[in-house]
């Protein structure tokens, strides 16, 4: 997850699922890291946080 060239943090996707994990921020994105919090902010509500959320893979689980 890059913000103006630089990396700010690594996106895990999986389907429709996304995990962002901010560098150098605890569970207070917004007040740690404001620029990279707007920023993920705005791109999930336009719907591009992610390029891989238009390659889906399949996971099967059996229990």
């Amino acid at each position: 997850f890059t913000v103006d060239g630089k990396e700010a943090g690594i996106l895990k996707s999986y389907g429709p699922l996304s995990f962002l994990k901010v560098h150098d921020a605890g569970h207070m994105v917004p007040m740690d890291q404001p620029k990279v919090a707007l920023e993920m902010l705005m791109r999930w509500t336009s719907g591009n946080l992610s390029n891989a959320s238009s390659s889906f893979q399949r996971l099967d689980f059996t229990m």
